[in-house]
């Protein structure tokens, strides 16, 4: 079995820019917007010095 390098990176650009047009994949966040996707989370604890745990 050989692998398509060129097929498996078309494949993955199509799910990258459909995952980002239905709003499931956040593309660069920014500090702010990583903690608050962490906050949401459940099982994930803010430390006392303001780090996320999992």
């Amino acid at each position: 079995m050989s692998a398509n390098l060129c097929e498996f990176e078309r494949t993955t650009v199509r799910i990258r820019n459909k995952a980002l047009a239905v709003g499931k994949l956040v593309d660069n966040p920014d500090d702010s917007d990583v903690r608050s996707i962490l906050a949401r989370e459940p099982g994930v604890r803010c430390t006392v010095s303001g780090n996320y745990v999992a």
